[in-house]
């Protein structure tokens, strides 16, 4: 009897392996990055459910162009994994599942186990077109003994590193911003402006929110600290925190594995901790700051979407994604995943007070929010309106009505472009 049990289980089990189709993935990693994520998924995905996975990696600078023309063709993979704007902006056309409409409550559950602020910029009018990979952050880098030397505790908000940067600059000390101006400075405006309650947009993304009075509060205060509180415009930020003359400076989390491995003689010396936040009425601290990443979503003309759903789902679970964050820490010391699941980035091999602080961070931590405008047109609004402001003196009211005017219009465009796809995401609801 137990024979001919197993001789139909394993029938039953050739027979759904015959069956399952092969999961095309198009992402846009480093090539040791995707052997990790092949090799995991050949053991413990395709060995356990017979579902092959092809990776295919694209060129990082015209990957967008590339899935663009794949959704225009309907020559499109299963699943695509992409920057953190790419699966709505593509779901808006028609090109992307609404994975809340596919998949309802397995889905909704994908989406709680991940950071929340990630989610913005995949959502757009209660329609959800992916989910969060990997993720990027910007906490604050401190010289712990250069401040202990100068007798300066550790500022939480803006106001309390107003009171320290003057005798932080008595010394040669400053501060410095995660890009200045001569980087990209929307991610250090859009921080204020969240921090005091703005956004970029209107809660309905309709219209740009920059000529809110929050908004305006935020782009002052960014301001003052360069004119103001001489704050470097363009600092050599690196260089300056390993020297010390900038004791105090946001920075991106993949700062972290590169100052663990270049700068050994400061083991002890330095850490991480929140972003510098707004005091709010209450007394809490809005610690609010930029957060940004990898993202995957299923193409709607999918070949395998059956397939293709079970893979994601194994994929964004938070035992996948604790294998994949300890398998890359193995084998690319000098590289941490920082995984949007929670749960994974937990238990992600590095320091513990570290790891505490970026989970913190991320908690906290705001994408931006995804409106029809594509991202790098609104980019360069925020980077031309802390220029104006920064460079060129312009009064930061009038600097963000000019802004808010020409996002405005852009959405506007925008909204006449897309009304066809609009009605049908409408209809839905």
């Amino acid at each position: 009897m137990r024979k001919k049990a197993a001789i139909l289980l394993l029938v039953v089990m050739l027979g759904f392996f015959a069956q399952a189709g092969t999961v095309s993935v198009w992402l846009v990693w480093i090539q040791e990055i995707v052997n990790v994520f092949q090799d995991i998924t050949e053991k413990e995905f395709t060995a356990k459910t017979g579902i092959k996975v092809e990776f295919t990696t694209l060129p990082g600078d015209s990957y967008e162009q590339k899935f663009l023309l794949a959704a225009a063709s309907g020559s499109v993979p299963d699943v695509g994994m992409m920057g953190s704007l790419g699966p709505a902006d593509l779901g808006v056309r028609g090109a992307m599942l609404e994975l809340r409409e596919a998949y309802s409550k397995e889905a909704e559950a994908i989406a709680r186990s991940c950071f929340p602020g990630l989610l913005r910029s995949l959502e757009f009018r209660s329609a959800l077109f992916g989910f969060p990979v990997q993720f990027n952050i910007y906490p604050m880098y401190v010289r712990q003994d250069i401040l202990n030397e100068m007798g300066v505790n550790i500022p939480k908000t803006w106001d309390e590193l107003k009171q320290v940067l003057p005798k932080m600059q008595a010394k040669g000390r400053n501060f410095a911003f995660a890009f200045g101006l001569a980087g990209a400075p929307y991610a250090d405006l859009s921080m204020f402006i969240w921090q005091n309650g703005g956004d970029w947009y209107t809660p309905d993304r309709k219209k740009s929110g920059l000529d809110t009075k929050e908004a305006q509060k935020g782009v002052k205060e960014y301001t003052s600290f360069f004119r103001d509180f001489n704050v470097p415009k363009d600092a050599q930020r690196i260089m300056g925190f390993k020297t010390g003359e900038l004791p105090l400076m946001t920075g991106s989390s993949f700062d972290y594995p590169v100052f663990m491995a270049t700068m050994p003689e400061l083991k002890g010396k330095w850490s991480i901790a929140m972003a510098l936040g707004t005091r709010l009425e209450s007394g809490a601290i809005n610690h609010a700051a930029y957060i940004g990443g990898n993202t995957l979503g299923i193409f709607k003309e999918a070949k395998n979407k059956k397939e293709a759903w079970e893979f994601v789902k194994w994929f964004m679970s938070g035992k996948t994604q604790t294998m994949i964050a300890a398998e890359i820490a193995s084998k690319l010391p000098d590289f941490i995943f920082f995984s949007a699941v929670e749960e994974a980035l937990k238990s992600t091999p590095m320091d513990e007070k570290a790891r505490e602080t970026f989970i913190k961070q991320a908690r906290v931590s705001v994408a931006p929010p995804y409106a029809l405008s594509p991202e790098t047109v609104t980019h360069r609004y925020l980077d031309f309106l802390a220029y104006q402001t920064v460079i060129n003196g312009m009064d930061p009211e009038k600097a963000v009505k000019q802004a808010a005017s020409e996002m405005n219009n852009e959405l506007g465009r925008k909204e006449k472009e897309f009304a066809r796809f609009l009605k049908q995401l409408e209809a839905k609801k």
